[in-house]
């Protein structure tokens, strides 16, 4: 465990969903990239932490407060 990653940033994920683009909340993300981003949390046991939903900044779900 030492060196190793305790959180993760997600970026891009309106590329997997271009719905998604832009969505702020967690629970509004589409089942697709909900989906995807629980299977990266279990293959690399690692929360996800921060997701880009867009180039911007305001695009950005921040869960640091819920998982960490």
């Amino acid at each position: 465990m030492i060196n190793s990653a305790s959180q993760i940033a997600l970026t891009c994920i309106d590329y997997l969903v271009p719905g998604d683009r832009g969505v702020t909340e967690y629970d509004k993300l589409s089942e697709k990239s909900r989906e995807f981003i629980e299977k990266v949390e279990r293959e690399v046991g690692v929360p996800v932490t921060i997701i880009s939903t867009g180039p911007d900044m305001e695009e950005t779900i921040d869960l640091r407060e819920e998982k960490l």
